[in-house]
């Protein structure tokens, strides 16, 4: 029985552990993604996985803020898995193949969290910059 209950904890431990480095790997990804659009141009492709990814960490960072506004994770990512694709479609259908600039990323990434997350959650700290 000792064993079982060491096991479920060792499980559980290794789950959270997992979760927390895939959020620190997209954090890092998302920043080399920043640092890039300083020196050179950034396809399409890789702004709209940064941005797919930050708006997943922002829903499980902003766990707090969520509850204060009457919402949670779960309905944050709810809203995120639901309309992800056809935002990205809906945002980025006239982008330009490269953007080169932070303001014009910003942009896109404004409109980006606007369309995907209803009025009352896209105040959540969804910080692009």
């Amino acid at each position: 029985m000792k064993y079982v209950l060491a096991l479920v904890a060792i499980s559980i431990a290794s789950y959270l552990y997992y979760q927390e480095m895939k959020i620190e790997q997209a954090k890092e990804q998302y920043s080399l993604l920043l640092q890039k659009l300083d020196s050179t141009k950034v396809n399409t492709l890789e702004i709209k996985n940064a941005l797919s990814l930050k708006l997943q960490v922002s829903c499980n960072e902003a766990q707090e803020q969520l509850l204060n506004q009457g919402s949670t994770k779960e309905e944050c990512l709810s809203y995120y898995q639901s309309f992800n694709q056809e935002c990205l479609d809906k945002v980025f259908r006239l982008a330009p193949i490269e953007l080169s600039s932070k303001s014009e990323f910003m942009d896109y990434a404004k409109r980006y969290q606007r369309c995907i997350l209803p009025i009352d959650l896209a105040n959540i700290s969804a910080t692009f910059l």
